[in-house]
Order: structure tokens, then C-alpha cells, then sequence
């Protein structure tokens, strides 16, 4: 979303994008937290979302000073930025996570 937002020709293909990409990062906070109980093991639990939690605030704090710097070049430099760090990202999810075995998808929640 973040590449094709900074490719967008008109402010309602920009919006209708931004709609979209702010529903999927709804969607990642959300379950992030589940993600990261999944990928750590009971005694690290702790740290592990305690990290989770600080990134987001660290990047609730920088965004709009970055987003802000970033215009100066050109406004699509906001959205482009993106692209990298989602890459990575995505590949290291792909290295890291892992599916949760047949045992644990069938243990009662409570």
C-alpha cells in the first residue's frame, strides 16, 4: 500500500489507499501481541512485549517528526520510505515465525 500511495495521481486514490492500509495496521496492532506471545518462549514473555510496546510508542513519537522531514524532499518520500522497511520486515517474518503445532491448536483457551 505504501508504494502504490506514493505512486497515487489524485487526492480520493490517496484517501481510498490510506483506508485501506490504515485497516491492515489496525489489524497488525491488533494481533501483535499474540504473534509475539507465540514467538517467545514463557520467561522471556515479559521483555518480549515489552519491546513490542515501546516500538510502537517510540514510532507514535518519531512518525510525524520523520513524516514531517521526509515532505521536504516530496511527499510521496512518506510513503516510499515505507517500502524497504516493510520488506524486510516481511522476510524476516517469514525466517523467524512459525506455525504453531497441532498440540497447542488443540489445548482448551481457559
Amino acid at each position: 500500500m505504501a508504494l502504490a500511495s506514493g505512486f497515487a495521481g489524485t487526492p480520493l486514490v490517496l484517501i481510498a489507499l490510506r483506508v485501506f492500509a490504515g485497516i491492515g495496521g489496525a489489524l497488525m496492532l491488533a494481533s501483535s501481541g499474540a504473534i509475539v506471545a507465540d514467538a517467545f518462549p514463557r520467561r522471556e514473555l515479559g521483555l518480549a512485549l515489552g519491546i513490542n510496546a515501546m516500538v510502537i510508542a517510540v514510532g507514535s513519537a518519531i512518525g510525524p517528526v520523520l513524516g514531517g522531514w521526509l515532505t521536504s524532499f516530496s511527499w510521496q518520500w512518506v510513503f516510499w520510505f515505507n517500502v524497504p522497511l516493510g520488506v524486510h520486515g516481511t522476510a524476516a517474518a517469514v525466517l523467524i515465525l512459525h506455525d504453531v503445532p497441532e498440540a497447542r491448536r488443540a489445548q482448551r483457551i481457559d
